[in-house]
């Protein structure tokens, strides 16, 4: 596809035309780094916080309809949504996202921003002029791509603690600054592929992020509304791997913050991730309006959706504007096994994406 070239080309489009600004890490024992954001305390001696979590619905998706094309084998379709509803939230989504077809089979990128990174070189970090490295440099190479020839590749690692207000090393990020979309900023639709390739299964409580928006342009900026994933301290194991299961967070960045952090989604509304297996992650945030949604393989994860705090649960505000897109991989507790990630066919637009 080629689509880097294109997604400079369309940022400093919107630029230029002087498009209008559109918008955790839990604790760790001793440090007041990001330790665990669960229920259930981690053996390194990490807690969760937050209080108290809800599995409610977060909220129904618009009333307006929405028509999918079908994609077909080459994945040119695509899904197109009619917004409807009061809250403008979309409808489910469309196609599962397990080797489906991607962007990567089109001949232009059909979005506002589309990221293959079949034009990056393989072994180095993806394109500095579109992506800036956060924490450890993330590569491009040819281990397990989506579709196409090359993926994001999050190298092994153990996890590790940072201090908040520091650079957090620990992160694993690339991260969309000059190059996110200005009209996207407030309100935005996003996809992308993801694979876990190894997680640990020594059953201690782990807590990880694939992708984040951000309301400054680094790690620990400003405010974070963050999708990734738990695993529940003690298992149990399916197959020899620890269940695994998606959760949306919100981190201030700043403990001061009484408190800091809040987190929504746990085991009980929704079925586990597997390992080895291609995921297509759909989200919606219109950040004035202080909604977030979510999808996976194409299917409402309505347990992730946010519509303002819950009663009686910490009262967060989401920012205004968000500034930044960030996806690869933080683990914020410590493992003695490796956690490996791939990511892949990155998409943002002003309309539903899906997963074709």
């Amino acid at each position: 596809m080629n689509f880097p070239q294109r997604a400079r080309f369309l940022a400093a489009i919107v630029m230029a035309t002087g498009a209008v600004a559109c918008s955790s890490s839990p604790s760790s024992s001793g440090s007041g780094s990001g330790g665990a954001g669960g229920s259930s305390s981690g053996s390194g001696g990490t807690t969760g916080s937050g209080g108290a979590q809800t599995t409610g619905s977060g909220g129904a998706t618009g009333s307006g309809g929405q028509t999918s094309g079908s994609g077909g084998a080459v994945g040119t379709g695509g899904a197109t949504t009619t917004d409807g509803g009061s809250d403008g939230a979309p409808a489910s989504g469309g196609a599962s996202g397990n080797d489906a077809g991607s962007d990567a089979t089109n001949a232009a990128c059909p979005h506002m921003f589309c990221e293959d990174f079949e034009s990056d070189t393989v072994g180095m970090p993806p394109n500095p002029a579109i992506w800036h490295q956060d924490g450890t440099p993330t590569i491009v190479d040819a281990i397990k791509p989506h579709a196409g020839a090359h993926a994001l590749h999050v190298l092994p690692h153990t996890g590790a603690l940072c201090t908040d207000g520091q650079p957090c090393t620990a992160a694993r990020f690339a991260r969309l600054t000059d190059a996110f979309p200005q009209a996207l900023h407030k309100t935005h639709y996003g996809r992308l592929f993801f694979y876990i390739n190894q997680s640990p299964t020594d059953l201690q409580y782990y807590h990880w992020m694939v992708m984040e928006v951000n309301a400054s342009t680094s790690y620990s900026g400003g405010l974070a509304l963050r999708q990734g994933g738990e695993m529940p301290q003690g298992g149990p194991l399916t197959a020899g791997v620890a269940k695994n299961y998606m959760l949306t967070h919100i981190d201030t960045h700043h403990q001061t913050d009484n408190p800091f952090e809040i987190e929504k989604g746990r085991e009980t509304t929704q079925t586990p991730l597997m390992n080895k297996t291609w995921y297509c992650l759909e989200w919606f945030i219109d950040a004035p309006n202080q909604k977030a949604r979510y999808w996976l393989d194409g299917s409402p994860r309505d347990g992730l959706n946010w519509d303002g705090p819950p009663a009686g649960q910490p009262q967060f505000t989401l920012p205004s504007e968000f500034k930044s897109l960030a996806v690869g991989m933080r683990v914020f507790q410590v493992s003695t096994q490796n956690f490996e990630l791939f990511v892949d066919d990155v998409a943002l637009d002003s309309k539903q994406i899906g997963c074709n």
